[in-house]
This record gives C-alpha cells, sequence and structure tokens, in this order.
C-alpha cells in the first residue's frame, strides 16, 4: 500500500496497518409526488442516502472489525424512525426491518481508499456494500436522521471524489441515469 502522505505514524487512526470501513450505498429509485418512478431520457434516476459534509455530500462511512458490513452509524442514519415510535413493539419492529434490508448487499468496491487520514503504517480500506430498495417501500418508508438525506444520484453530485466513482458504478449497476 502506497500512501499518499508519505508519513510516519499512524496519525490520527486507530490501528497500525489497515483500518477497516464499511461504506454502506444505500439506494431507491426516485419517485414523483404520484409515487412512479421518475425518469431522464428514458433512464431512471436513482437516489442515495448521503450525510452532509463541510464541503458538500458524503457516503456513510465507519470504522469496523474486518468482516463487518455496518457498523451503528448507518443504523443512526434511520435512527429518527427507531425513536419516534411511541411503543416498544413498534420500535422492534423497524428494527428488525432494518436488520432484514441490511442482511443482503452486492460489493461494489473493495480495496485501498485515497484519504487524507493515511500514513505509510496506517491507512484506510474499505468494502463498498449496495443495498438497494427496488420498491422504494422498505428504506424510502423511514424518515433518516437530520444529517442524513436522499440525494439524486448524478456526474454534478458535489461527494467526495472516491464516493463519486462508486456510486457511478451502483448507478451503471441498476441502469440509471447519471
Amino acid at each position: 500500500v502506497v500512501s499518499t502522505q508519505s508519513t510516519g505514524g499512524r496519525g490520527v487512526l486507530g490501528r497500525w496497518g489497515p483500518n477497516h470501513t464499511a461504506t454502506p450505498i444505500i439506494t431507491r429509485w426516485a419517485r414523483d409526488k404520484a409515487g412512479e418512478v421518475r425518469e431522464v431520457g428514458g433512464r431512471r434516476i436513482l437516489q442515495a442516502v448521503a450525510v452532509r459534509s463541510r464541503t458538500g455530500w458524503a457516503l456513510p462511512c465507519e470504522l469496523v472489525l474486518p468482516g463487518d458490513r455496518l457498523g451503528f452509524g448507518t443504523r443512526r442514519a434511520f435512527l429518527t424512525d427507531l425513536v419516534r415510535h411511541k411503543t416498544r413493539k413498534a420500535a422492534e419492529d423497524v428494527n428488525k426491518s432494518l436488520s432484514e434490508m441490511f442482511c443482503d448487499g452486492v460489493i461494489i468496491y473493495k480495496g485501498y481508499v485515497d484519504d487524507a487520514k493515511n500514513t505509510d503504517n496506517a491507512w484506510l480500506e474499505t468494502v463498498a456494500y449496495n443495498f438497494h430498495d427496488h420498491t422504494s417501500t422498505s428504506f424510502g418508508s423511514l424518515r433518516l436522521a437530520a444529517d442524513f438525506a436522499w440525494v439524486e444520484a448524478h456526474s454534478t453530485l458535489n461527494v467526495f471524489s472516491q464516493h463519486k466513482d462508486w456510486l457511478k458504478d451502483v448507478v451503471d449497476c441498476h441502469g440509471a441515469n447519471w
């Protein structure tokens, strides 16, 4: 692994060597008020869950143990929905629904992440999974936490460059508009 920073130590990263992250790319079809899938030039429009950053948008990404698909941070995007339920049973149902939605995913990217936090001795590696809600009734039915939003995936989206590459791959996998 070659670091772009050429610095020693492990910097702000918690481990020497690879620091593993999971990048869930949670997608659904954009729909109009009537519930119909929106299109541009005959191609459907894809939306992805993103978190607001200082410079635009980013895909949710979090440190995980090697082999983990998701950590608590991904669920945090949907916690607004968990806490708005008045009964424990309703909250448990939403939590169960989230667990089922995140059980399957397609690997979009696996490997080194070019990040300013990387050093010669510690670096980020990720597995980016796409979790797609084909009917927009699973993820789409849940409200997101305040710092997360559904954004349309397109070529001019202001998002971290490597994340844009992964979004483009997801768009291509689904035959959507870019």
